[in-house]
């Protein structure tokens, strides 16, 4: 699995982690230059996944842009539950800084192969019936 990957969304850090209590906040800062915010998240299973915010218009709660993941972590959780609040997810080239501009159509179709690959995880089904309730 790819280690950055860019997130379309209107969804926040905040509202995200609002949404799912069985996330665990580590940490949180701002980039030297402030424009984005780092946050440090922990799944059940005790992985965990930095998310990258935009706050660029001075919120310390911006949207989400992209997500981190380092080994030996498993953020297929996080991402099943990005996914299902209304996330776009695309792989990204961990060389470069800017992220290329990516369409719409783009995010659909990553979006949906790496659903498939989420789907394939033995929990998933277990995942599905707790997050429905």
């Amino acid at each position: 699995m790819a280690e950055w990957f860019s997130v379309n969304t209107s969804i926040t850090n905040l509202q995200f982690l609002v949404r799912h209590k069985e996330l665990k906040r580590l940490s949180f800062c701002l980039a030297e230059n402030g424009s984005n915010g780092r946050l440090w998240v922990q799944d059940e299973f005790d992985n965990m996944v930095l998310i990258i915010s935009d706050n660029s218009s001075g919120s310390v709660n911006g949207r989400i842009i992209e997500v981190r993941c380092y080994m030996p972590y498993n953020p297929s959780y996080i991402f099943y539950l990005l996914i299902r609040d209304g996330c776009l997810i695309v792989p990204r080239d961990c060389n470069f800084y800017e992220p290329p501009l990516v369409s719409h159509k783009d995010y659909v179709t990553a979006t949906e192969k790496l659903l498939k690959q989420i789907k394939r995880n033995k929990s998933y089904k277990a995942w599905e019936a707790k997050v429905s309730k």
